[in-house]
């Protein structure tokens, strides 16, 4: 599939001449950049509300709250007695 701007430059060439035809790229260019920043704008003003929401959602719902440790298991529960029994000899 060939590009159509080939064929529109050239008669754009014939039906304006040179110098018509370089302005009018010059204000389509211009005119494609403004489109460009106001929707890089639209873009940006539309997502800083949900950005705010998720700032306050942030700080008021920590990410990670803090959970119960889990119930001490019996080989868990020994070592724990074996750490006890050793720290209190220590302290003897």
């Amino acid at each position: 599939m060939t590009s159509p701007i080939g064929p529109l430059l050239f008669l754009g060439l014939i039906v304006f001449g040179p110098e018509k035809t370089l302005e009018i790229a010059q204000q389509i260019g211009r005119l494609l950049a403004q489109v460009k920043q106001a929707a890089g704008q639209f873009q940006q003003s539309a997502l800083e509300p949900e950005r705010d929401r998720q700032a306050v959602g942030a700080v008021s719902n920590p990410a990670s709250p803090l959970q119960e440790p889990p119930a001490p298991t019996a080989a868990s529960a020994h070592r724990l007695a074996i750490v006890r029994e050793r720290f209190l000899t220590t302290l003897s």
